[in-house]
């Protein structure tokens, strides 16, 4: 037989057209198979599963905080005329942050009963009344803590404080007076 003989064109050409059978049948048994899988059964659950499978919940928490920011560390009334006040508006402007929903209560404390100028000189904290974002001047009352505000939401709060200090008369002896007030933010 010659090479190109009728029998081997033959040949090759069955050849051929069974390579190219046998490629589109794997090719359909491929595409069979994505579409079995693509189709197959699937499986969902959470919780605990009916065929013992645990299904998976994710869970995080977050902290409750709270922040007083924005305080000077000084609030000066200068000299003091007796019988008349000496006021510093605004004399504190700071914010409180929290997350709590219930929102948080402030206040403020002082050291003391007086400002002192740390011999026997005084001037009662009573003679002191504060402005809190405008709501009407209120004394101290000795060291008793005052409530400056109560909030019943979580957020961010800003204030603006008011200080009056009412020199007594007659004043009390020359010096340098002073009394400590520390601010406390609780959450709720």
């Amino acid at each position: 037989m010659t090479p190109h003989s009728g029998g081997q064109r033959k040949e090759r050409y069955g050849m051929k057209i069974r390579t190219k059978i046998a490629s589109a049948v794997g090719a359909i048994a491929l595409a069979g198979g994505i579409v079995a899988m693509a189709g197959g059964p699937a499986f969902a659950c959470t919780g605990t599963c009916s065929n013992g499978n645990t299904g998976v919940t994710a869970s995080a928490s977050v902290a409750e905080s709270i922040s007083l920011s924005g305080l000077t560390s000084t609030v000066s009334f200068g000299a003091l005329t007796a019988g008349q006040a000496s006021t510093v508006d605004p004399a504190e402007t700071y914010s409180v942050t929290t997350n709590d929903p219930n929102g948080f209560s402030l206040s403020i404390t002082p050291a003391s009963t007086a400002f002192s100028d740390g011999l026997a000189g005084t001037i009662p904290n009573s003679d002191l009344d504060i402005n809190e974002n405008g709501a009407g001047w209120f004394p101290f009352s000795g060291s008793n803590p005052m409530t400056l505000a109560t909030e019943t939401t979580s957020g961010t709060y800003p204030f603006s404080e008011g200080w009056s200090l009412n020199a007594p008369n007659p004043l009390p002896e020359a010096g340098s007076y002073s009394e400590q007030f520390t601010y406390l933010a609780l959450a709720s």
